[in-house]
């Protein structure tokens, strides 16, 4: 039944109920919702290249590398869902080469751990840094650049 609901919810009505409530509660609650139906992701196929990746992250706008059960990764999609960014999304844990990706996403930023965030071409960190950004309302203007 919650499925069902979750399911149908819309942005609009978040918008119209986020007034009243707690920004952490709305970051669960969408949370939840965003690991049910991401509205604004498409999977993107990377090869386990380095050259694949960086192509990759150089042709998209947002690109998370993520894995589906990570709630830091949840975290991040929820965020980029609530204000209404369009992403494309690696998850990692569902490649057979999703050791290889993440290995050399080690050797390109220094960071092995998901979620991995790039913004135009960018390495901006993880899940902290994307809160960070977004609580300092800096992270919609980084989108619209």
């Amino acid at each position: 039944m919650a499925t069902n609901l979750w399911y149908h919810l819309e942005r609009d009505f978040w918008t119209s109920i986020a007034v009243e409530m707690n920004p952490r509660c709305i970051l669960f609650v969408a949370a939840r919702a965003a690991r049910i139906t991401p509205l604004r992701s498409r999977t993107l196929h990377v090869e386990a290249s380095k050259s694949s990746i960086m192509d990759a992250i150089a042709k998209e706008k947002v690109l998370v590398f993520s894995k589906t059960h990570c709630p830091y990764c949840a975290r991040v999609k929820s965020t980029l869902e609530i204000i209404g960014a369009k992403y494309q999304v690696v998850e990692l844990d569902t490649r057979d080469d999703g050791t290889q990706i993440q290995s050399l996403l080690l050797d390109l930023t220094g960071q092995r751990t998901v979620p991995n965030i790039f913004i135009g071409g960018k390495h901006i960190g993880g899940c902290d840094d994307i809160i960070a950004l977004h609580a300092k309302s800096e992270l919609s203007s980084m989108l619209q650049s």
